[in-house]
């Protein structure tokens, strides 16, 4: 990977914008980012992480500082980086999440970050030579991973080592290798062979078992449908192969001669069953005709008993046929006597509601038409009655017009008396405001001037005691820092001082010692009271370098606030707070009278134009209303006298009755009662007429009947369901009398009587023992029969699974046997170790030589990384990593070394990466190497001996970029980017290449 330009804006202490062209700057192979502690030197690594993954170099610190709080609010802050891979050449753009002002209305919003990532098809990227890919967040991260070829955590340990964090790979553990590793080097590939084979090895396990449960399955199946027992199942389970197929046909041979036999068996069964069968039929038939003579008998008997109830029954047969006859005329009388007293009853009712006399109805139909005809000749004056309702209020409403058309003329005219006054008194109110408004220029100009004095002042005031806090700040930092430096020299010299007695506490019987390597351990040294780990000098070592970080921050920001003083106190001129306060409030007065009087003006010339238009108005209104009030006074005048008179005309005519339409009900109910009064009389004289008639025809029939009253012949009636009932009862028995004697003149009764004795039950009895005999014959067969199929059945499929498990041994043998080998599970593979495991750990061995090559010079030949076996679990893992001291020829662990140690040693392992990758095709180009910080640990000597090596990196088309403010790395390197701090708390850069 190459960094070709980097472009930031309002990041960090940059308040402006500022470009960096990283390729022409590291032509050389070596360039320098220097300047004071807290300049933001370590800004422009954090801008170059941020670009890429969101996030920057330092796990310590967070990407909402990116912000630059210097810049100015309407400014976007970026950062934009041009880049290349094996893929291609990139350009992305990233906005940090910020605070803006608000596009409507006052304060401010917060902007949320975004990301946008182009393919550049020119080296410039300008024009149409650029392919966006991507907008949102989320899929930028995803695919600068992708093209990178490296997460944020393994990128600043490779590419960019920023403070703190540049010994991270040479401390980390083999795992946290192992995955930077396989990243770098782009070995996923042998990950995911030694994958597939052991996904195949466990399938064809799996294959290996299913053929085996195959075969013991059909054992199972064949041992059940055998019928063997436990014991003879395993017997049989022990077998193998041919053996297996002998025994299984053995017993297949032996299991046909018994279905032989009882198939034999069931046909003797068969033919003793049919005998007795036919035995028992022949006497169950005579039994039944036995039984079958008594039950007729008994039958026959029943009937000639019943002869004196056939004959009664015959009788009322006979006289109801006579009573259903007079039926018809007996139920006429009895009608036409309800009908004529039901009319006489209603006749009696219609007397009750009109008086009418008793005699024949003469007159009656001429009374009622006189009551009808009066009625119809109220209508007109029942229409005029209902519509008086809607006059009386249309009169009420013409009237209620009128007066409203008099009292708007009366409001018209008084506004137009007033309306002259009040056009005399705008006009002079809007000269007033014309003369005041000419102060507008001047009020402005002092308004303005005033509040930027006001400005300067407050915020000097408040930035005071702000000044006061960081000065407080800085020094308490400055005191923290140097305890927690006191402290951390202490620790570590405890811990030197007690390394013995650590180190012997480890110690294990029969196992090496890891000085000196000897079994036994006669005299071990003691651990004493006071003594430190290692893991309190790390703390110690974390607090120190957060109190140093803190001391650089509170030194910036004591000095920004400094700088910022003294620019306020130039433009507030030594005004004070109240004084710039009063002279701001009174400009501020004088131009808020000025926007009153420009606003009087317009209320008032818009006011004069309203009266003028409103008062010709009112002039052509007046003359309306005083015609529409003329007109409406002659119409309410003559409306008012016509319902008058109407009126009247109702009141004449109610004759004592609340409404006209109540006086034509009256009419038409009275008219009503005698029309039904006169239907009534005719009626009574009609059932009169009927009830005679039928009551002579009626005797003339009851003389001839066999009855003698018109009771007896009501109690004589039957329905004609009883009549049905007893004609059927008689002929049925006649017919079964009939059929009795026949069926006892037949052949199969004249044969026998009931006097016969026949044992039907024991013949029973033999035909059933020698049918269940039969059957079980048949099931003993049936069941042998089957037994012999199935066994033949599951006997063949023993042997399909043999032939497949011998078929699936062969075909997955030499997949087992490579998976074991790849993955270090087999004897074959002396150093159980897997295949990416040995291709990592060669691949390291490389990175640790190339890596000693420069060590070698930096450490002027004292140390020697040292690649060693550690395992994983029950495998061993390759990475393991300790340093060689040629000082006292033992080999330690990387975090026992010191800062500058740590550093150069660390700074060796990212060359010796870097190398091997390029050498190495298909993994990740680490073409550019970031190292902030760390110089400032080395002795003139080893300095020396680091920057020679880093300075013949150029002839192998590598880029280093040191981070430092070191002296001597100003003076050795040219090329170089500079951080110069501004007064204002802000920073600009200068590139010198």
């Amino acid at each position: 990977m190459q960094l070709h330009r980097l472009t930031l804006c309002a990041i960090g202490p940059f308040a402006g914008t500022f470009d960096i062209d990283i390729e022409r700057l590291g032509a050389s192979g070596l360039f320098h980012l220097e300047g004071p502690t807290g300049a933001g030197k370590s800004t422009l690594i954090d801008a170059i992480v941020f670009a890429l993954y969101g996030e920057v170099a330092g796990r310590s610190s967070s990407a909402d500082r990116m912000h630059s709080n210097a810049a100015d609010a309407a400014t976007t802050p970026f950062v934009e980086l041009d880049f290349s891979t094996a893929s291609g050449m990139y350009r992305i753009r990233r906005t940090p999440k910020h605070e803006r002002a608000k596009r409507r209305g006052n304060g401010m919003t917060t902007e949320n970050g975004s990301a946008k990532l182009w393919r550049l098809l020119s080296p410039d990227g300008s024009g149409d030579a650029s392919d966006p890919m991507s907008t949102r967040v989320e899929e930028v991260g995803a695919e600068i991973t992708r093209i990178v070829g490296l997460t944020h955590e393994q990128f600043v340990q490779t590419v960019v080592l920023p403070q703190g964090e540049f010994a991270t790979f040479l401390r980390s553990t083999p795992e946290v290798r192992r995955e930077l590793l396989q990243k770098l080097f782009g070995t996923e590939i042998y990950d995911a062979v030694l994958d597939r084979l052991v996904d195949q090895r466990k399938a064809a396990k799996q294959q290996r078992a299913d053929a085996i449960n195959e075969v013991s399955g059909a054992i199972r199946a064949y041992s059940g449908a055998a019928g063997l027992d436990q014991s003879a199942e395993a017997a049989l389970s022990a077998c193998e192969g041919e053996a297996l197929v002998d025994e299984v046909a053995s017993q297949l041979s032996q299991l046909s001669l018994e279905v032989d036999a009882a198939a034999a068996a069931a046909k003797a069964a068969a033919s003793q069953a049919d005998l007795a069968r036919i035995d028992l039929v022949e006497r169950q038939t005579r039994e039944r005709s036995r039984q079958r003579v008594i039950a007729l008998r008994r039958e026959l008997a029943s009937i000639d008993a019943t002869r004196n109830e056939q004959a009664r029954q015959s009788v009322a047969l006979e006289r109801a046929l006579e009573a259903t006859r007079l039926t018809p005329m007996l139920d006429g009388i009895v009608a036409a006597e309800a009908r004529h007293d039901q009319a006489v009853a209603e006749l009696e009712k219609r007397r009750e509601h009109v008086s009418v006399p008793d005699a024949a109805p003469t007159g009656w139909p001429q009374h009622e038409r006189s009551l009808r005809d009066a009625a119809a000749g109220l209508s007109t004056l029942d229409a005029l009655e209902r519509a008086l309702p809607a006059r009386t209020l249309a009169v009420a409403d013409l009237a209620r017009t009128r007066d409203e058309a008099a009292m708007n003329r009366r409001d018209v005219d008084e506004a137009i008396v007033l309306a002259p006054q009040a056009l005399s008194d705008l006009r002079e109110q809007l000269s007033a405001a014309l003369a005041h408004r000419g102060t507008h220029a001047g009020a402005v100009a002092e308004a303005d001037s005033a509040a930027v004095v006001l400005a300067a002042a407050t915020a000097l005031e408040s930035r005071q005691a702000a000044a006061l806090t960081a000065g407080a700040a800085r020094e308490s930092a400055r005191q923290l820092a140097q305890q927690r430096l006191a402290d951390e020299t202490d620790l570590r010299s405890r811990f030197l001082d007690g390394m013995a007695g650590q180190l012997a506490s480890a110690l294990v019987v029969d196992e090496a010692c890891p000085v000196c390597g000897s079994r036994e351990h006669p005299r071990p040294a003691a651990r004493r009271v006071g003594d430190v780990d290692k893991e309190a000098v790390d703390a110690a070592a974390r607090r120190l370098a957060d109190a140093t970080s803190a001391l650089s921050e509170a030194t910036a920001e004591a000095s920004g606030i400094e700088a910022e003083l003294a620019e306020l106190r130039g433009r507030s001129n030594g005004v004070s707070v109240a004084d710039a306060q009063s002279r701001k409030v009174n400009a501020d007065l004088a131009v808020a009278d000025f926007d009153i009087a420009t606003q009087d003006v317009i209320r008032l010339e818009s006011d004069i134009l309203a009266i003028e238009k409103t008062l010709a108005e009112n002039r052509t209104q007046c003359e309306t209303l005083t015609a529409e009030t003329t007109r409406l006074d002659a119409e309410v005048s003559v409306a008012a006298g016509a319902l008058e008179t109407d009126r009247k005309k109702v009141s004449e005519s109610l004759d004592g009755h609340a409404t006209i339409a109540d006086r034509v009900v009256a009419l038409i109910s009275e008219a009503d009662e005698w029309h039904r009064a006169t239907e009534s009389f005719a009626a009574v004289e009609a059932a009169s007429a009927d009830r005679a008639t039928r009551t002579g025809e009626w005797d003339g029939a009851l003389a001839k009947s066999p009855f003698a009253s018109r009771s007896e012949v009501v109690s004589a009636r039957l329905s004609d369901e009883e009549r049905g009932r007893l004609s059927r009862e008689i002929e049925r028995a006649r017919e079964r009398r009939r059929e009795i004697d026949v069926e006892l003149a037949s052949s199969e009764l004249t044969t026998v009587t009931s006097d016969d004795v026949i044992d039907v039950a024991a013949v029973e009895r033999l035909a059933a023992d020698a049918a269940a005999a039969h059957q079980k014959a048949q099931q003993i067969a049936a069941n042998l029969r089957q037994r012999f199929d199935d066994s033949a059945g599951r006997g063949h499929a023993i042997e399909s699974a043999l032939a497949l498990q011998r078929k699936v041994v062969a075909q997955t043998a030499p997949i087992i046997r490579m998976a074991d080998l790849l993955g270090g599970a087999s004897p074959d593979n002396a150093k159980s170790m897997s295949l990416p495991t040995f291709v990592l750990r060669e691949r390291f061995a490389d990175v640790v030589a190339s890596a000693n090559e420069r060590l070698s010079t930096m450490s002027d030949g004292r140390y020697a990384l040292v690649h060693v076996e550690d395992r994983e679990g029950s495998r061993r893992a390759g990475l393991g990593l300790r340093v060689r001291d040629s000082h006292s020829e033992k080999e330690r662990d990387a975090k026992t070394l010191s800062g500058g140690e740590t550093f150069y040693c660390s700074l060796a392992m990212a060359l010796g990466l870097a190398d091997v990758v390029r050498a190495e095709a298909g993994g990740v180009d680490l073409g550019t190497l970031f190292v902030d910080e760390g110089f400032g640990s080395l002795d003139p000597d080893t300095l020396d001996h680091v920057l020679s090596v880093l300075s013949r990196l150029g002839t192998s088309g590598r880029v280093v970029g040191i981070v430092s403010h070191v002296p001597e790395l100003k003076e050795r390197i040219s090329e170089r980017v500079t951080v110069i701090p501004n007064r204002d708390g802000s920073s600009r850069l200068v590139v010198s290449a």
